[in-house]
């Protein structure tokens, strides 16, 4: 019954070495490819050490190989397992670099955003400013250039981009003002 089950376990091991060199033709892990010879090779000893159990000095010599291969295979699970971590973190530092100059994209996009607002915010400011100077002025019963009326002179300067020691400009919207 024995000679039976080391068969199977032995087809089994060198079907599992036939899919790790399969895996190692797809992936370029050096641990792949040692896992493959180390399970082919150990399928191959299983498979004939139920034939050489007769023999003590031979069955000794069978185990002596059967645990130098599980070492082996040991090993090269190490090393498949180190390359899979290399390929993971490569991919990771190369996703972190991207979603970084993204980040960098976007900071730039906001700071031309905000400079585009404040420039649109200064424009209506101004606008908005000459408005009120010019409906002050145009009240009925005002004057149109009252050079004594501070307070409307200040305001509109306060609102004007444009700072003058003198109290009009030559391009002023009020007619007859200088």
């Amino acid at each position: 019954m024995q000679m039976p089950v080391f068969i199977l376990l032995g087809s089994s091991s060198v079907f599992a070495g036939v899919c790790f060199f399969r895996l190692r033709k797809k992936m370029p892990f050096v641990g792949a490819g040692m896992l493959a010879v180390g399970i082919f090779s150990l399928g191959s000893v299983s498979r004939e050490l139920s034939a050489v159990a007769a023999d003590e000095r031979l069955s000794s010599a069978g185990f002596f190989v059967a645990a130098v291969l599980q070492l082996f295979i040991a090993v090269s699970m190490i090393v498949l397992v180190l390359e899979e971590i290399a390929i993971k973190n490569e991919q990771t530092t190369a996703e972190f670099a991207a979603v970084r100059s993204e980040k960098e994209a976007l900071q730039v996009k906001v700071l031309t955003t905000e400079e585009r607002c404040r420039s649109l915010y200064d424009q209506v400011r101004v606008t908005d400013g000459l408005q009120r100077a010019y409906e002050d002025c145009a009240r009925p019963g005002k004057r149109w250039c009252n050079r004594n009326d501070s307070a409307l002179w200040d305001r509109w300067r306060a609102d004007w981009p444009m700072t003058s020691t003198t109290r009009c400009h030559p391009w002023s919207p009020i007619p007859n003002c200088c």
